[in-house]
């Protein structure tokens, strides 16, 4: 049997940019954010940390065992669920896989998606697109929008935590 643990390793969507642009620090926690390499910044009331985190490599964690806070105490929708017995260890494995899937067919075609934000503005950019009677014709950017949203809506089914509000970026994204 497959680990409540192991999926956590094996995924880590949480800590990659792909759920998230920024993750919360916890009391305490900021100068060894800072030692470790993290970009600290206020968000509205909170300070938080830029993510992918310099410290996620090849969907794992380099610093695991001293991980912080957040990064330990995070708990996504699937993770709940699989603890919770309503999905079990192998169907979370094949959600992960799918969200990979999903991630690598969107990113292929514009890699600034692989971040939270880089994919909602790329989302308006290419709604955009769409008002022009060209692009609607040629079909590729309702091609690229509908695989943003189908990885989106994948994520939201089972990863994001249901209070979550959808990720917002001022970071630039240059959609052709």
């Amino acid at each position: 049997m497959v680990e409540n643990s192991s999926i956590c390793v094996d995924c880590g969507l949480c800590c990659d940019g792909v759920l998230y642009d920024h993750a919360k620090v916890a009391p305490g926690e900021e100068e060894r954010m800072v030692a470790a390499g993290l970009e600290v910044f206020d968000q509205g009331s909170d300070r938080v940390f830029r993510q992918p985190c310099p410290h996620s490599s090849c969907g794992g964690c380099t610093i695991y065992e001293t991980r912080f806070q957040i990064c330990h105490s995070f708990e996504c929708k699937l993770l709940r669920s699989v603890k919770g017995g309503e999905c079990s260890s192998v169907e979370a494995h094949e959600k992960i896989a799918a969200a990979k899937r999903l991630l690598d067919k969107v990113v292929t075609t514009d890699p600034q998606a692989r971040s939270a934000g880089g994919r909602q503005k790329l989302r308006s950019c290419l709604a955009e697109m769409l008002r022009d009677p060209l692009a609607v014709a040629d079909g590729t950017p309702a091609r690229r929008l509908l695989a943003i949203v189908a990885l989106d809506s994948f994520l939201k089914r089972w990863f994001r935590l249901a209070h979550e509000k959808p990720p917002k970026s001022n970071a630039p994204v240059n959609a052709p």
